[in-house]
């Protein structure tokens, strides 16, 4: 059992710093320490002082001294089914949930094992079950947002499971099937984000869920696609997909903050990524489209191209023009009107067999699951 309390001990040694001279100290934790990678994707520190480090590929737990890994075991239906983690939970009575590429489990302490947590069947559950994020409300219900699998909504009290899915016909239902991001106000409303169609939030007074349309209308920008959601000190909620949105609850209004000329810097960069994000666009069906081409339209060396897109983008050339691609490709999936190896030759890809395989690189799941 650990014997730390982190965040009380380092806000303490913060304290007394002005007066010694002294400067903040940080361990830097690697491989060589004991951890199963150095890329760190999510940190959370348990009622218990164990601190559950997520990496790529495994579940790390530091007690101050040493790390311990868990991953998947073979045989070991007590083991995590999958390494790829995506959400962590400590719920109000100190349980452990873990949110992954095939389910959810719950940590148990004592014999260090962890039991997948049963879902309920039903007629749209895919093979594969992305637990994208994981949150307790007021009430101690456990929300369970599955990418493609809609809304879970777990009753400790009752130890039941209540499954929320997207009806045209109700204006009640959830907006859509494919919510990714979860937040839980202070009032117990749950606010879901999805892939495709905007927000919503949740009142569990009703159990309905109601639109917020995530529209700047000023700037006729609406938010798609959104993958992160937080709550700022004035109460109001920010979103992001490619760019940042802030949605006012008094005015129930929506801005969207993208660079503007006061940055001229930014803003060129952003004007010339758009240009180019066309670019490729109008040439997504020609299998032949290379970046020699691209550079020839943006009157540059192949050089001077691949420079000023890894500098503003951070990915090379081929791999910005694969994206772009890609991302057409999951408009045509969620739109419904093409078959997959449709999509592939639409998007400019020659092998089917690729064509899934840097799909699933990008979106974490394969096209048939998307």
């Amino acid at each position: 059992m650990p014997h730390f309390k982190l965040l009380y001990f380092f806000f303490s040694f913060l304290f007394f710093l002005p007066s010694y001279g002294l400067q903040p100290y940080f361990r830097h934790y690697t491989v060589e320490n004991g951890l199963s990678s150095n890329t760190i994707q999510c940190l959370l520190q348990d009622q218990t002082e164990y601190i559950w480090c997520r990496t790529p590929d495994d579940l790390n737990r530091f007690d101050s001294r040493y790390f311990k890994t868990f991953r998947h075991i073979p045989g070991d239906i007590s083991s995590l089914s999958n390494n790829i983690i995506h959400s962590l939970l400590e719920d109000s009575d100190g349980i452990l949930w873990i949110g992954t590429e095939n389910g959810v489990f719950r940590y148990h302490a004592s014999l260090e094992k962890f039991p997948a947590f049963p879902l309920p069947y039903t007629v749209h559950r895919f093979a594969q079950n992305i637990v994208y994020n994981l949150q307790e409300d007021h009430r101690g219900n456990i929300w369970i947002s599955i990418f493609g699998n809609n809304l879970f909504g777990y009753d400790p009290y009752t130890i039941v499971t209540r499954y929320y899915l997207s009806d045209i016909n109700d204006t009640g239902s959830l907006i859509s099937n494919l919510p990714t991001q979860l937040l839980v106000n202070r009032k117990g409303k749950l606010w879901i984000t999805t892939h495709d169609k905007d927000i919503c939030k949740y009142s569990p007074y009703s159990d309905t869920f109601t639109p917020i349309n995530a529209t700047d209308l000023k700037n006729d920008r609406t938010a798609r696609c959104i993958y992160a959601l937080c709550k700022d000190l004035f109460r109001n909620f920010r979103f992001g997909d490619n760019g940042l949105y802030k949605y006012n609850k008094t005015t129930h209004s929506c801005i969207a903050f993208f660079p503007t000329s006061s940055d001229p810097l930014q803003y060129v960069h952003y004007k010339w990524l758009l240009k180019l994000n066309k670019t490729t666009q109008e040439n997504i069906s020609n299998t032949d489209f290379s970046v020699n081409q691209l550079a020839r339209n943006e009157n540059m060396s192949r050089t001077l191209l691949y420079t000023k897109v890894k500098a503003v983008t951070g990915l090379p050339p081929n791999e910005f023009i694969r994206s772009s691609h890609l991302r057409k490709a999951a408009e045509y999936l969620v739109g419904n009107e093409y078959k997959i190896n449709e999509i592939c030759y639409m998007v400019g890809f020659n092998s089917p067999f690729y064509f899934a395989k840097y799909f699933q690189n990008q979106f974490g799941v394969l096209p048939k699951d998307f």
